[in-house]
């Protein structure tokens, strides 16, 4: 009987661990919200968004555009950057990325994403790399 018992608070705690586990582990991701209208054109439902790690390079999550053209990504894995993507569904190829987005446990949604491969972006990656600055630079042989 005294054996029972202490299966039976043994099992009685494994359990509630495993739920209070599963509770933390829930609430160890971010949500990701945003719109694709710049990029993306109607039917809208032609489109999805992925969300790419930017450590691994794997996808971790795709969803549908809606028919407004936006998108809600659920479950994002918190402290951790990852690029958004639109993809063309009929094409099955990517359109536009944007990120790094990391989300927090302080900050676990990120909202108001735009999708919008403009030209800046371009020139944004070109001034990370330091390359503006060659092809300005005023003491060039060509000036």
């Amino acid at each position: 009987m005294v054996i029972r018992r202490i299966v039976a608070g043994v099992l009685a705690a494994a359990m509630a661990a495993g739920a209070a586990l599963y509770a933390q582990q829930a609430a160890a991701t971010g949500l990701i919200t945003g719109t694709a209208v710049k990029e993306a054109k109607p039917p809208y439902e032609e489109y999805r968004v992925q969300l790419r790690s930017v450590a691994t390079g794997t996808v971790v999550s795709t969803q549908p555009l809606s028919p407004s053209g936006t998108f809600n990504i659920p479950s994002v894995p918190l402290a951790a950057p990852h690029v958004v993507e639109l993809v063309n569904i009929a094409s099955n190829s990517i359109v536009c990325t944007e990120g790094p987005f990391t989300v927090t446990s302080g900050q676990p949604t990120r909202a108001g994403v735009q999708i919008s491969c403009g030209k800046s972006a371009t020139w944004l990656l070109l001034a990370a790399a330091g390359l503006p600055a060659i092809i300005g630079d005023p003491r060039s042989a060509d000036r």
